[in-house]
């Protein structure tokens, strides 16, 4: 199977890329800050399917840790910081 890095993933594209990646037989890892239930509740038809890896992507040996942890063959980069205004104070 081929590892593919989510990052983003339980936002509305992140979460609809999983299970398309789940449903073709890709071994996902999630790149997530947080694990709420909330938060992880676009996931829940695939939650058992895919591996969720906690950190923060403003932080450099936390990205190094998720890919090494996944060994992604490839990454798609959707995650972002949710409140626009925060990327303007502090890019």
């Amino acid at each position: 199977m081929t590892n593919v890095l989510v990052t983003g993933i339980t936002g509305f594209i992140g979460s609809r890329l999983a299970s398309k990646l789940v449903e073709s037989n890709y071994d996902v890892y999630g790149f997530v800050r947080h694990t709420s239930e909330r938060e992880l509740s676009r996931l829940k038809p695939v939650l058992d399917r895919i591996h969720i890896i906690e950190g923060d992507l403003s932080r450099y040996h936390s990205v190094l840790s998720a890919v090494e942890t996944s060994n992604p063959a490839i990454v798609f980069h959707l995650g972002a910081l949710t409140p626009v205004r925060l990327s303007f104070d502090d890019p």
